[in-house]
Formats: structure tokens, C-alpha cells, sequence
């Protein structure tokens, strides 16, 4: 998985242009042409890695030189330090803490700040969230054996997304199915709302097929928050992966 980090080439409002100009320079070893030429340029990748924790100290090396710049994981937008600091939250992308099932069976990262629950949803494999953000996550698994035989995402998506909405006040369907980006496997993605105790709820929820079985992965916040939180769940999403040495996770594949 790699990780790239974009330079906007936009200075922190609290910086002094000079003192941020002449960081480039005294930070990076940048000459007068390269810093120029970083400056007058289109939106450049400064470093790609595999190492996340390379790649967040380096969003933090630009930030105390008082720069903004965003994080990719493969082509998928995980941070902005730009758009958090607007937010009052953190402007470094956050580290993640990785969740498995009972049986060691599947993986899913979450920021560290969030906790364990066993409580949110008596079927879940996986459950945890952050009471002090109103940010929440389950993960269902539902076994192909069980299931039609031959049925495959698309159908299992729609079917389960319908579903939900039948069970929950004022459900709307907002957007989906549509395919989840820079993941490490392949997944449909469905937003809905619902009024959960009379608040307003928004979901992001990504189906993923695997070889025995559905896993349906739920993300919610409050309405309001529904925009500083939808790039962290959309991260959340891509970590979903199998634990090594377990079946494969493939769309493609059907159970004989």
C-alpha cells in the first residue's frame, strides 16, 4: 500500500510567508529554482511510501514549516491538513489501532483514540467507536453457505442495504452502490440516513465479498458531523482486509 503526500503550495494562515518560504529551504534543502519552482506549480507529490508513519511525520514536517498538504493512500484522500485545522481538530492524519474478529479472521484499523464496544450491535464481529466524536463502527458477517448460491456482491449489497432501510425512522438512501477506491480489497459502497432516538444519523456503509462469506461494514456519525467525518470513514474502509493466511477476499470468486 503507498502513501503519497501532495504539497498545495498553501501557507498556513498563522505563518509569516517569509519565515515559511525560507523553511523550504532550511527543512527540506531546497535551492531558490526548487522552491520556486514548488511554489508557481500545480499541486506536486512531494514522497510516496509504504510506511504510513514515514509518510505522517513528513505531513507534520511541512505543517511546523507552515505549509498545508493532503495524504493519499493510493489514490484515495485520507487527509487534509488544511480541512482539519478548519475544523479544530488535528492537522497530523491519525494513527490506527487494528480491530480483528474472534477468529483472527479479518482486520480493520481505527483511530486510536476509539474504544471497544460489545454493546452497539448483539451480532457484530467487530464493534468500537468514539462516544466523545458520536463516531461509530460494526461489522457484520453474513456466510455465503446460507446465502443463494451464486449470489454475488451487487445483488447482496442491494438487497442488504434495503433491508436496512425498512428497520431504521425516516430512512433515505442518498447515494450507491458505488466502488470503493484504493482499498485493499474490493467493496460497494452505499450512504444512507436515518433518525436514530430522534437524531439525525448519517451512515457510510461498504459491503465486501469473500470467499465463505458477506461482510457489511457500518460507519456513523451525526448528521452534522457528517462532513468532517466522511474522509475518515472512507479510510476506515480501505484497511478492511483478511488476517494472513486466511481465505481470500474476491469478488469474482463463488462458492461451489
Amino acid at each position: 500500500m503507498s502513501y503519497g503526500i501532495i504539497f498545495t503550495g498553501e501557507k498556513r494562515s498563522s505563518v509569516e510567508r517569509r519565515y515559511a518560504i525560507a523553511a523550504l529551504g532550511r527543512e527540506f534543502g531546497l535551492n531558490f529554482s526548487q522552491i520556486k519552482g514548488l511554489l508557481t506549480g500545480v499541486k506536486s507529490q512531494i514522497k510516496s511510501t509504504d510506511d504510513r508513519g514515514e509518510a505522517r511525520q513528513i505531513v507534520n514536517k511541512f505543517w511546523l514549516a507552515g505549509w498545508h498538504t493532503q495524504l493519499y493512500q493510493n489514490d484515495q484522500l485520507i487527509h487534509c491538513t488544511a480541512k482539519s485545522s478548519n475544523y479544530g481538530e488535528s492537522p497530523l492524519p491519525p494513527t490506527l489501532t487494528f480491530l480483528e474478529d474472534k477468529e483472527g479472521t479479518i482486520s480493520i484499523g481505527v483511530p486510536s483514540g476509539w474504544q471497544k464496544f460489545d454493546s452497539l450491535n448483539r451480532e457484530a464481529v467487530i464493534q468500537a467507536g468514539s462516544p466523545e466524536l458520536s463516531r461509530y463502527l460494526i461489522v457484520l458477517r453474513q456466510e455465503r453457505s446460507q446465502l443463494p448460491q451464486g449470489l454475488l456482491l451487487d445483488h447482496f449489497g442491494k438487497a442488504q442495504i434495503q433491508q436496512c432501510l425498512t428497520r431504521v425512522e425516516n430512512g433515505v438512501l442518498i447515494s450507491g452502490p458505488e466502488v470503493l477506491r484504493g482499498g485493499n480489497h474490493s467493496g460497494h459502497i452505499y450512504e444512507m440516513s436515518a433518525d436514530i432516538t430522534e437524531t439525525p444519523v448519517h451512515y457510510l456503509v461498504t459491503f465486501f465479498q469473500c470467499q465463505d462469506s458477506f461482510y457489511s461494514v457500518f460507519l456513523w456519525s451525526s448528521i452534522r458531523d457528517s462532513e468532517r467525518s466522511r474522509t475518515e470513514f472512507l479510510h476506515i474502509f480501505t484497511t478492511f482486509t483478511l488476517v494472513a493466511n486466511t481465505a481470500s477476499c474476491d469478488p469474482t470468486l463463488v462458492p461451489m
